[in-house]
């Protein structure tokens, strides 16, 4: 009943909480701290499993982890419309299914920071998403904002952030391992806008819409993982260390923090909620440099950069 729990004191606080932006604050704050330890988790789980089984396994723990409260919650399936089962499934397909196993693609060319400070485009695409289906203002400001995120982005990439033991010798390699990290935000950028529609036109509570959501996404999971017998990994030395790393990120990192990130949309808006990631990057280099990870101090322009895109595009 923790989640249970979590969900009510939730809404006590927003209820006796008069500025709901003070809350989401709080919230930002608590879930960079989460989101920005990801990358490193996933580049422990890279250790013992391959990109997709990182994926797998974070998937099948986090919807594993929510299923009972689904069950205790006795959801009115019957209830929702077919128009919100179509949101859930986008919400868990493009939210955590699909960048599930595109953040750790991305880091078998890329160190942990670096992914870790491209996941700061999430907001510039949430509005590019938002502009062009949803109706969001996309002004002047904007532009100038996602203009900065892209040239940070180049830049970063540009100078450096190949994974130690792994020749990255030509630009093309390098822009191909950050590309599926782009996708990935893309697909943020898709779950953001979605979310908001779903948990407002709708009587769902964010733990019963993460629970849905990540419950469908896990399903082609389930059949990777035993169609792959990607069970027999357990075999090999450190791997059970390596899941306990993977175990962490699905529970905290996907299942805690979506609860309270979908909370969060349903309080605010898309794109303030989306913007959690102008501190993950920091909470990302943190960790990157306490693993040794190496990084060119010209990439501090790079990322710089981009948060002053993300600070635009967030500006209202």
């Amino acid at each position: 009943m923790k989640s249970s729990f979590l969900s009510a004191q939730l809404d006590r606080i927003e209820q006796r909480t008069q500025n709901k932006y003070l809350l989401g604050w709080g919230l930002l704050g608590f879930l960079s701290l989460i989101w920005g330890s990801s990358f490193i988790l996933m580049k422990r789980g890279l250790e013992a499993f391959d990109p997709f089984q990182v994926g797998a396994f974070r998937i099948l723990i986090a919807g594993l982890a929510l299923l009972p409260f689904l069950i205790i919650r006795k959801v009115p399936f019957k209830e929702i419309s077919r128009e919100t089962w179509w949101g859930l499934a986008a919400v868990g397909f493009f939210g955590n299914g699909i960048p599930a196993f595109l953040f750790p693609l991305a880091e078998t060319g890329l160190n942990s920071a670096t992914t870790g400070i491209l996941n700061a485009l999430t907001p510039m695409f949430t509005l590019v998403i938002g502009a062009l289906f949803f109706s969001l203002a996309f002004t002047k400001r904007k532009v100038f904002g996602l203009i900065l995120g892209l040239v940070g982005s180049v830049l970063l990439v540009a100078l450096g952030g190949g994974k130690e033991g792994v020749e990255v010798g030509f630009l093309v390699e390098r822009f191909s391992y950050a590309s599926y990290v782009l996708m990935a935000t893309i697909c943020y950028g898709v779950t953001g806008n979605v979310l908001k529609r779903v948990v407002t036109n709708s009587s769902l509570d964010a733990l019963t819409v993460t629970g849905l959501a990540l419950c469908i996404a896990s399903i082609p999971y389930w059949g990777y993982f035993f169609l792959t017998a990607s069970y027999k990994s357990f075999a090999q030395e450190g791997a059970w260390t390596a899941f306990g790393y993977l175990a962490i990120l699905g529970l905290l990192g996907t299942a805690f923090a979506t609860v309270i990130f979908n909370y969060l949309i349903k309080i605010t808006d898309a794109v303030f909620a989306s913007s959690v990631t102008y501190l993950v990057p920091i909470v990302a280099l943190g960790w990157g440099i306490l693993d040794g990870e190496s990084m060119h101090f010209l990439q501090g322009f790079g990322m710089l950069f981009i948060l002053l895109g993300v600070y635009q595009v967030t500006r209202t």
